[in-house]
């Protein structure tokens, strides 16, 4: 079983810069074959854990905390309620390829009865996830910047776009230790692919998924991943406000200037006028952004300082065939010292 794709004009397209991340062209593609025997033969049984308290809801899952009662140890169990089972075996297949990759939710177990099937992943004891950023300081933001992009390049060399990176997808307890969370709108990068645009968290969608372009790639995941850096270095939280896509757009418009948003316009050949489109508006200067005190120790080190904003610049380029990759972020000069380690 497979999943079938549109594939319309190709120059409408994106493709990644780098062979390691172009996911069909390497072959690797052969690889994703869906199959649904795992769903099928799935355990009918949920004898193994009790569920204690629901801790989250979604669209078509809740969140629950337990116990395995074999061991005693904690746990989370994700119940879907889904006539989708493709999405159902897309999840599922993801997380068992990313078992090997550090920073990622493990699955534990999988099973299922007459109404629902259940995700068993570790329990992790956290605090909510911008309360740990707000106390980073420069080295923490570096360390877990250079940590979490090496994961996702992990993500990406298997052809893997998480596709709602944010703070709440994430469980951390320092920049050292930390997961990555809620497969369930991941999906494998095809060249020339037609994706959905209208899925994900609103604030952390790039330009090229709020422009509703028919293709993207693991581009979006880096834009978000710029956005996670910006709430860290500024303590803006969030850093766009969840609202409709094109006050999003506008917020974009003021950070780069007019200049530099309609040329982008033009080489994705978007027709659509804004409203907000004003000629002669200035990129907002990037120090406007802090809500950090000047005495702030963030703010006395001028010199990190300075590479920390200028990584999160390169990671919130608008041309999505300009941005940078994760391997070529962590190359970024604001990561030396972690490198000589």
């Amino acid at each position: 079983m497979v999943f079938n794709f549109d594939i319309e004009d190709k120059q409408k397209y994106i493709l990644p810069k780098l062979k390691k991340y172009r996911f069909a062209t390497n072959n690797i593609e052969k690889k994703i074959v869906f199959h649904k025997s795992f769903i099928e033969d799935a355990k009918n049984t949920t004898t193994n854990y009790t569920a204690d308290e629901v801790i989250g809801k979604g669209g078509a899952s809740v969140v629950y905390r337990g116990i395995n009662k074999d061991t005693g140890e904690k746990i989370i169990i994700k119940e879907l309620k889904t006539n989708n089972l493709n999405k159902l075996i897309r999840e599922v297949n993801i997380l068992k390829i990313c078992r090997n990759i550090p920073r990622v939710i493990k699955l534990l177990d999988f099973f299922k009865n007459e109404e629902s099937y259940y995700l068993v992943f570790p329990y992790y004891n956290t605090l909510p996830t911008r309360s740990v950023f707000y106390n980073f300081g420069l080295i923490e933001i570096k360390i877990f910047m250079y940590n979490f992009l090496q994961t996702l390049d992990k993500l990406h060399m298997n052809g893997i776009i998480h596709r709602d990176l944010k703070p709440g997808n994430l469980l951390v307890k320092s920049c050292n230790d930390f997961v990555i969370i809620d497969f369930g709108i991941s999906d494998f990068y095809i060249p020339f692919r037609k994706f959905c645009n209208k899925i994900g968290t609103r604030n952390f969608k790039a330009p090229e998924q709020l422009l509703n372009l028919k293709g993207f790639d693991y581009g979006i995941d880096i834009w978000a991943t710029g956005l996670m850096l910006g709430e860290m270095l500024f303590q803006r939280f969030p850093f766009w406000k969840p609202d409709e896509d094109v006050v999003i757009l506008e917020n974009i418009y003021k950070m780069v200037g007019h200049k530099k948003f309609v040329n982008f316009l033009t080489e994705m050949n978007i027709k659509e006028k804004y409203d907000f489109i004003k000629e002669g508006t200035k990129p907002k200067k990037i120090e406007s952004y802090f809500q950090r005190d000047d005495n702030d120790e963030v703010m006395k080190d001028k010199d990190e300082l300075a590479l920390a904003m200028d990584l999160f610049k390169v990671m919130m380029e608008l041309n999505p065939y300009k941005r940078k990759n994760a391997e070529e972020c962590l190359s970024h000069p604001f990561f030396d010292s972690v490198r000589k380690k």
